[in-house]
C-alpha cells in the first residue's frame, strides 16, 4: 500500500467520521458552562442571566452588570456498543468475513470515552450602554476507542478530536430593550485517529496479516458570530444568534507499522509490491485535509408567566450539509476524497425554571436533536450517531449575592442505529463493510460557579 493507500484512506474516512459525535448532533459540543444544561439548553440566545451568554449571545451581555465570572465543567459519558451483524473484507473476487483478533471483543466493547468539558467566561460592563467579555470553551469534540482487534478495526480503532475556541466579544445596547453583539473566534482544532489495515487482503490473502495506521494534525483558525437581544416587555426576551467559522486546515503526519510476527518476506513484498496501488507500504508522510465547519443560526424565546415561573424555548439550525465530502492531499500530490453526503439539521428544546424564593431555583427541559447522518450507508464506526432526546433537570443555589453555583443532568435517549458502511483501500482494490447496529445513550452532569464584582 502506498502513501495514498496507507494513510489517505485512514485520515479520509477518521477526519470525516469526527462528524457524528452522540453529545450532541454531529460533532457539535453544546455543553458552554452547567446554567443551561438543567433546562436542556432550551433559550440558550435569550436567557442572557450569566456569562455563558458570551457563547451562546453577545448581546445578552449588556444585561450583566460590573465584572462577572463563570468557570464550568460538563463531564459527558457515552455508551457506544455495536452489535455485529456480518461484517466482511472483499480482495477482487474473494469475500470472507471479519473474524476478532484473538483475545478482543468481536464487536469493539465499550466505545465510548468518557470526557470532561471545562468552560471559562468573563465579562465587564464598560458604561451603561458598551459590555465587553471573553469565553473559552470546547465547541467540537469527542472520541471513541475500540478494542484493538474487533471486528471493525479496518475502519476505526481510536478517533480523538479536541477543539479549543478563545472568543473576545462585546455588546452594544443600541435603544431600551435592545442590544446588538459581535465576539471573534480563535480556534484550536487536534485530531488523532487510528485504525488497522488488512495488508494480506491486497494479495488475496485476507486476515492473515494486519498493519496499523495512526494519524495526527492540528491547526489554528478563525470565525465570528454576531448576536440580537430584543425585550419588547419586561420579562419577556428574543434572541437571535449567528455563529460561523473559518474552516481547519489540518496538517500533520501519518505513521504506518506492521502486527508483531508478520514474516519479513511477507513484509518485504508488500512494501515493494506494485499490485498495492503503484508503491508499498511508507511510513512517515506529511498529510493535509480542509475539515468543513458548519454554521449555526438560533432563535429563542424567554418569557416569565410570574415572578416564580418562566418558560423559555428555542430552534437552532446548523448547516451540516457544508460536510459533504472530505478531500485528503498528500505531499506526493496524490487525493482522496470521502463521500459524506451529511445533511442540515435542527435543534429544538423548551424548558421551565421555577424560583419559590429564597436561594434556590429549579429548571427542567426537553430537547429534540436531529442528527445529519440519515443513512446506516454513510453512517460511520468511528462516532456513530443518530436523532436524540434529551430530558434535563439542575437548578442554582446562591448562598450570597455576589455567588451562585448552577448544576444540571441531562439524558440522551438516542434512536436504534444501523450501520452498513463500505470503505475502500489500495485504489479498490479491497474493501471492507461494517454491518450491523448500536446501542447508543448519553448522560452529562455539570457544575458552574459565578462570581459577580461590582
Amino acid at each position: 500500500m502506498n502513501r495514498v493507500s496507507s494513510v489517505a484512506a485512514a485520515l479520509a474516512a477518521c477526519l470525516g467520521a469526527v462528524t457524528q459525535g452522540v453529545g450532541a448532533a454531529g460533532f457539535a459540543l453544546i455543553e458552554h458552562g452547567a446554567s443551561g444544561l438543567g433546562n436542556a439548553y432550551a433559550g440558550g440566545a435569550a436567557i442572557a442571566a450569566d456569562p455563558t451568554t458570551v457563547f451562546f449571545n453577545p448581546a445578552g451581555m449588556s444585561r450583566l452588570q460590573g465584572k462577572q465570572i463563570a468557570g464550568a465543567v460538563d463531564f459527558v459519558s457515552p455508551d457506544i456498543r455495536f452489535d455485529n451483524g456480518g461484517t466482511t473484507v472483499q480482495a477482487g473476487a474473494l469475500r470472507a468475513t471479519i473474524s476478532p483478533v484473538s483475545g478482543s471483543s468481536a464487536d469493539g466493547g465499550q466505545a465510548g470515552v468518557d470526557a470532561w468539558i471545562p468552560s471559562f467566561y468573563y465579562t465587564q460592563a464598560i458604561d451603561e450602554r458598551v459590555t465587553l467579555g471573553i469565553a473559552v470553551d470546547a465547541p467540537f469534540g469527542l472520541a471513541t476507542e475500540y478494542d484493538q482487534g474487533w471486528v471493525g478495526r479496518y475502519q476505526a480503532v481510536k478517533s480523538k478530536l479536541m477543539a479549543v475556541n478563545v472568543n473576545p466579544s462585546v455588546a452594544v445596547k443600541v435603544a431600551d430593550g435592545m442590544s446588538v453583539g459581535a465576539g471573534l473566534s480563535v480556534l484550536y482544532s487536534d485530531v488523532e485517529l487510528t485504525r488497522a489495515i488488512d495488508a494480506c487482503a491486497r494479495i488475496g490473502l485476507p486476515g492473515a496479516c494486519d498493519a496499523s495506521s495512526k494519524v495526527s494534525g492540528d491547526d489554528v483558525s478563525f470565525g465570528f458570530n454576531l448576536g440580537l437581544l430584543y425585550e419588547p416587555v419586561e420579562g419577556t426576551r428574543v434572541g437571535f444568534a449567528w455563529r460561523t467559522w473559518q474552516n481547519p486546515e489540518l496538517e500533520g503526519d501519518g505513521e504506518f507499522s506492521f502486527s508483531p510476527g508478520t514474516p519479513r518476506l511477507l513484509l518485504l513484498g508488500l512494501q515493494a509490491s506494485p499490485a498495492l496501488g503503484g508503491g508499498g507500504l511508507v511510513d512517515g508522510t506529511g498529510v493535509n485535509a480542509e475539515l468543513p465547519l458548519p454554521d449555526t443560526l438560533s432563535l429563542s424565546v424567554y418569557h416569565a408567566l410570574t415572578p416564580e415561573w418562566a418558560v423559555m424555548a428555542d430552534v437552532t439550525w446548523t448547516e451540516w450539509s457544508v460536510v459533504d465530502s472530505i478531500t485528503i492531499n498528500f505531499d506526493s500530490g496524490a487525493k482522496s476524497t470521502l463521500d459524506l453526503n451529511y445533511q442540515d439539521a435542527f435543534r429544538y428544546a423548551v424548558g421551565v425554571t421555577y424560583t419559590p424564593g429564597g436561594a434556590w431555583t429549579w429548571r427542567a427541559g426537553i430537547a429534540y436533536d436531529e442528527e445529519p447522518v440519515r443513512s446506516q450507508n454513510t453512517r460511520t464506526a468511528r462516532l456513530p450517531g443518530n436523532d436524540r432526546v434529551w430530558l434535563a433537570v439542575g437548578g442554582n443555589y446562591r448562598p450570597r449575592a455576589d455567588l451562585s453555583i448552577d448544576f444540571g443532568y441531562a439524558h440522551l435517549f438516542v434512536d436504534d442505529t444501523a450501520i452498513r458502511h463500505t470503505e475502500s483501500e489500495s485504489n479498490g482494490r479491497v474493501s471492507n463493510t461494517l454491518a450491523g447496529s448500536y446501542d447508543l445513550a448519553v448522560d452529562i452532569v455539570g457544575v458552574q460557579a459565578n462570581w459577580h464584582f461590582e
